[in-house]
């Protein structure tokens, strides 16, 4: 944890990707993808200041071992090397406070830390992540939970306004 927070700050400190970048305000996104960091697979708004974003989504989570009915909630925070592309760390996670990704007599929470790249094409966005990925469940009923670590894989694609 210590490592994500010490990345997490050089990140926020580091200078611009490029010195002639006018990027800078606020700016909004809108993306879709695969991965925690989508809530499993869905779609996302981002808004994003200077180096540091903030962004919120719901997504379905029915991918072969979990079988839930819409929507995973999401949210996350991204910090950027240059102004919204290049290096990015990514912090996410799904809280599950509904219910809907485990069965009626539990809750779970997905939290997950990928370090990746974000390709900007003018407004065209191109999220790529790797990382690990915190499982956690609380049983209400006498069932053993799952409680453990895989790996965190993220993709996404966006347009930024």
């Amino acid at each position: 944890m210590i490592i994500v927070a010490g990345l997490a700050g050089a990140l926020a400190v580091s200078p611009a990707a490029r010195a002639d970048d006018d990027k800078a305000g606020l700016h909004l996104a809108l993306l879709a993808g695969l991965g925690v960091g989508y809530g499993l697979a869905g779609a996302n708004l981002e808004a994003r200041f200077g180096h540091i974003a903030l962004d919120v989504g719901g997504g379905v989570a029915s991918v072969g071992i979990l079988d839930a009915d819409p929507p995973a909630f999401q949210i996350g925070l991204r910090a950027f090397l240059g102004q919204g592309e290049g290096l990015m760390l990514s912090v996410h996670g799904v809280p599950d406070i509904a219910g809907t990704l485990t069965p009626p007599d539990s809750r779970m929470i997905l939290v997950g830390a990928t370090l990746g790249w974000r390709f900007r094409f003018t407004h065209f966005l191109l999220d790529l992540g790797a990382g690990a990925l915190r499982v956690r469940e609380r049983s209400l009923g006498g069932r053993n939970p799952v409680d453990g670590y895989l790996p965190d894989l993220d993709l996404g694609i966006g347009w930024e306004f």
